[in-house]
C-alpha cells in the first residue's frame, strides 16, 4: 500500500465521487452560525447560511452561496421591523429581520396615531328636545287691580287687553324613566319662553266698593297704556302615553315693556301657574292646550288725577293654544 501513488487528477476524481455518493458530506462541510447583531439599538437574528469549504479542497469547485428564489416583506408592528422570508435553493432556508431606520435616526417605525372621531354635534344635542312654535293666548284682561283715592280703596278694576299671538321656544328633555316600555312614571322637564305682541289696555270695568255706587265701564281717551309680555314657564311633563303628556309648571313674566305718555305704568313680575295637555301628532310636531295664569304687580297713575292710583296684584288668565315643531 505504501508503494501506491496517485496522481493529482486521480485524487480529484475520487474525492468528487465521494461527494456525489454521500450527500451528508456536503452538509457536514457547511456549518451554520447563529448570533445576535445590534442594528441601531435593535436586536436582529443573523441568517443561517452555509460556509464554503472550497478553499480547503484544492482543484475542486463548489457552487457559491445560492441566491434566494424570492423575497417577501411583511410588516411586524410589534418588533417595528420588516420580516424577510428567504427561500434558498437547496437544503438551507432561513428568516431574516431587517430594521428600517426612520428619518430621525431611530430604527423603529412610528405608528400613526388614530384620528379622534367627533361623537357629538349640535344636531344631536337639540334632536327631540328643542321646539319652536306659534301660540294664541285668550287671556283677555288684567283682573283685580285696586283703585285707591286719597289712600283709600274705593273699588277694583279689570282691564281688557284682547287676544294676542306669540312665538314660543321650548326645551324639553327626559327627567326620569320608569321600568318597562309603557311605564306610568315617565317624566320630562321643560322650560319655555313665550314672546307676545304688544297689548293695549282697552276699556276698564270698574266695580266700586259697597255703598259707593254701581259698576261702570270706563274707557281711556287718547293716552292708552300698552305693554308687551315675555313669559317664562318651567315645570314637568307627565307622559300619560306615547302620544299624550300632562305639563304642570310655574309662570313668571320677565322683561315686560310698558308705555304711557302722561303717567306711570309698571308691571312687575309675580309667579303664576299653568296646566295643560300635549298631543304628539307625529315625531316632529305637537299641539298643546293649556290654562295659564300670569301674575303682575301693577302700578298705574295718571298725572291728571294725582290723588288716584290703580295697582296691586293683578292676574292675566285664560286659555293658550300652541302648535310647535320638534327638531
Amino acid at each position: 500500500m505504501s508503494n501506491l501513488k496517485f496522481s493529482k487528477p486521480c485524487v480529484r476524481v475520487i474525492l468528487a465521487s465521494l461527494l456525489m455518493a454521500v450527500p451528508s458530506v456536503a452538509s457536514n462541510l457547511a456549518y451554520a452560525t447563529e448570533g445576535k447583531n445590534t442594528v441601531q439599538g435593535e436586536t436582529v437574528a443573523t441568517v443561517m447560511k452555509p460556509k464554503s469549504k472550497a478553499a480547503a479542497l484544492p482543484g475542486l469547485s463548489l457552487p457559491a452561496d445560492p441566491a434566494p428564489a424570492q423575497l417577501g416583506f411583511k410588516r411586524d408592528p410589534v418588533l417595528k421591523s420588516a420580516r424577510v422570508n428567504t427561500s434558498m435553493k437547496g437544503s438551507v432556508s432561513g428568516t431574516k429581520r431587517v430594521a428600517f431606520p426612520s428619518s430621525g435616526g431611530s430604527s423603529s417605525l412610528k405608528a400613526s396615531s388614530p384620528q379622534t372621531k367627533t361623537t357629538g354635534s349640535l344636531g344631536e344635542l337639540v334632536k327631540g328636545r328643542l321646539r319652536v312654535g306659534l301660540a294664541l293666548s285668550r287671556a283677555e284682561a288684567l283682573n283685580g287691580a285696586n283703585v285707591d283715592r286719597s289712600n283709600q280703596t274705593i273699588g277694583t278694576v279689570d282691564f281688557s287687553s284682547g287676544s294676542q299671538p306669540s312665538v314660543e321656544i321650548r326645551w324639553s328633555s327626559s327627567l326620569y324613566r320608569g321600568q318597562g316600555a309603557q311605564s306610568a312614571y315617565d317624566l320630562n322637564y321643560f322650560a319655555s319662553l313665550s314672546m307676545e305682541r304688544e297689548r293695549q289696555l282697552g276699556s276698564a270695568r270698574f266695580s266700586p266698593s259697597a255703598g259707593l255706587g254701581s259698576p261702570q265701564t270706563l274707557t281711556f281717551n287718547a293716552d292708552i297704556p300698552t305693554y308687551q309680555a315675555n313669559i317664562l314657564t318651567a315645570g314637568v311633563e307627565w307622559k300619560l302615553s306615547s302620544a299624550l303628556s300632562l305639563p304642570v309648571g310655574l309662570t313668571l313674566p320677565i322683561f315686560t315693556r310698558t308705555s304711557i305718555r302722561n303717567g306711570v305704568f309698571d308691571l312687575g313680575p309675580r309667579a303664576g301657574l299653568m296646566l295643560g295637555l300635549i298631543l304628539s301628532m307625529n315625531p316632529n310636531s305637537e299641539l298643546e292646550l293649556s290654562y295659564r295664569a300670569v301674575n303682575y304687580a301693577m302700578t298705574l297713575k295718571e298725572f291728571q288725577q294725582s290723588d288716584t292710583q290703580i295697582g296691586g296684584a293683578v292676574q292675566m288668565q285664560g286659555m293658550n293654544l300652541a302648535l310647535r315643531y320638534i327638531f
